[in-house]
C-alpha cells in the first residue's frame, strides 16, 4: 500500500508538473504574440541607412524603426487589417517573393518560396485571409491571390499580353484595384477578386500640361480610402498623384503645383495622402522627401515630414481607428472606425 501511495503521489506530480507547464507555455504564447500598434503609422521603404529595408514611423516623420536587416532589397510593406503583421517582398532568397512578419519585424517568414519567380506587391484582403499580389510565374506579371498562410495561390488576370501590378482590395473586399496595360497604356483597372468584370478607370485620363491627354502616362499604385469611395493612384511619367472617385469619374490632382509627386498613399480617413517628391531641388534632382498633404481644406496643405534625400516609397498608412477589431463569424468582418462613424 505504501509502495502504491508512493507511485500515485509521483504520478500526481507528474500530471501537476505537465499541467503546470502547458498553462506556462500558453501564458508564453500568448505573450509574443503579435500586437498591432496603438497609434498610427506609416510603413514604407527606403535606404536611408545605405539598403533598402522595410521601416515604420509615426505620420508626422517621428520615430522611425528599422524593421528588416539585410543585406537583399525588402520592399513593398502592406498592413495586415489587424496591424499584427506586415506583408512585404524581399529578393533574399535569390528572387523576389512575399514575405510576412510580425508588426515589430520578428519572425519573418517566406510565404511564396518560389524558385526563378518574381513576386512583388502584396496587399492584404479585408477579411485577412488572403493576400493578392505581382507574379511572373507565367513568364509575365499577373495578379494571383494566396491564403495568408502561402497556400492556394491562383492566377486571377491570367493575361499573356499584358503586364498586370499593384493590386488594392477595396475595403468591403469585392473589388481589387489593380494597374495594367491591357489597353496599350499602363491605367488603373478593378475587378471582382475571382477577376471576372474587369473595368479601366483611367483610359480617359487627362495628365498633361493644360488638360492634355499625356500618350504613356503610366497610371499605379491604386490605393483606397476607408470607405472605400476614393481611390487614389499616381502618374509615373508625369509624376502627379491624383485621387477620384471609386467608379473613376471626378479625378483631380491633388497638389496644383508640380514637385515630381510620386508613391503616394491615402490615410483610411481620406483626409490625407502620404507621397514623396523632389520639391526642394527640381527636375533631376535625386533627393526625394516624404511629404503629407491635408487634402480637406481648400487650398491644400503640405507638411515635409523626412529629411536627407533618400529615396522613400511604398507607402501604406496604418490607423488603429479603422483596425480589424471583432473576430469574424462567417464572412462577417467588423471594424472599429465603421461603428464608430455609424458606416
Amino acid at each position: 500500500m505504501i509502495v502504491g501511495h508512493r507511485a500515485f503521489s509521483n504520478s500526481f506530480l507528474v500530471f501537476i508538473l505537465t499541467i503546470t507547464f502547458a498553462m506556462s507555455t500558453l501564458v508564453l504564447a500568448i505573450g509574443v504574440q503579435a500586437e498591432a500598434p496603438t497609434k498610427q503609422q506609416i510603413a514604407f521603404y527606403s535606404n536611408r541607412d545605405g539598403n533598402f529595408e522595410i521601416y515604420v514611423m509615426d505620420v508626422d516623420g517621428k520615430n522611425p524603426q528599422r524593421l528588416t536587416i539585410n543585406p537583399a532589397i525588402d520592399a513593398g510593406p502592406s498592413w495586415s487589417p489587424s496591424g499584427k503583421k506586415i506583408a512585404f517582398h524581399s529578393n533574399r532568397s535569390g528572387d523576389y517573393d512575399i514575405f510576412v512578419m510580425d508588426a515589430n519585424g520578428n519572425n519573418q517568414i517566406n510565404l511564396t518560396n518560389s524558385a526563378d519567380t518574381d513576386d512583388r506587391e502584396p496587399d492584404w484582403s479585408p477579411d485577412e485571409e488572403n493576400i493578392a499580389y505581382q507574379s511572373k510565374d507565367t513568364g509575365h506579371y499577373d495578379i494571383f491571390i494566396m491564403s495568408a498562410n502561402g497556400k492556394n495561390s491562383r492566377n486571377v488576370t491570367n493575361k499573356a499580353d499584358s503586364r498586370e501590378q499593384h493590386p488594392a482590395w477595396s475595403p468591403d473586399g469585392g473589388t481589387i484595384a489593380f494597374t495594367s496595360n491591357r489597353d496599350g497604356n499602363e491605367d488603373i483597372f478593378v475587378m471582382q477578386p475571382n477577376g471576372n468584370r474587369p473595368r479601366n478607370l483611367t483610359e480617359k485620363d487627362i495628365d498633361g500640361p493644360e488638360g492634355l491627354r499625356l500618350a504613356n502616362a503610366r497610371d499605379s499604385l491604386p490605393s483606397w480610402t476607408a470607405d472605400g469611395k476614393k481611390i487614389v493612384y499616381s502618374s509615373v511619367n508625369s509624376n502627379r498623384v491624383w485621387i477620384m472617385d471609386a467608379d473613376g469619374k471626378n479625378r483631380k490632382q491633388i497638389v496644383p503645383k508640380d514637385g515630381n509627386d510620386r508613391d503616394a498613399a491615402v490615410s483610411p480617413d481620406g483626409k490625407f495622402i502620404v507621397f514623396q517628391a523632389n520639391r526642394n531641388c527640381g527636375d533631376g534632382c535625386k533627393e526625394y522627401e516624404v511629404f503629407v498633404a491635408d487634402i480637406t481644406r481648400a487650398q491644400v496643405e503640405l507638411k515635409q515630414i523626412t529629411f536627407g534625400g533618400h529615396p522613400h516609397g511604398d507607402f501604406d498608412w496604418f490607423d488603429p481607428i479603422y483596425a480589424l477589431s471583432v473576430a469574424r463569424v462567417g464572412k462577417d468582418v467588423t471594424f472599429w472606425g465603421r461603428i464608430k462613424q455609424g458606416m
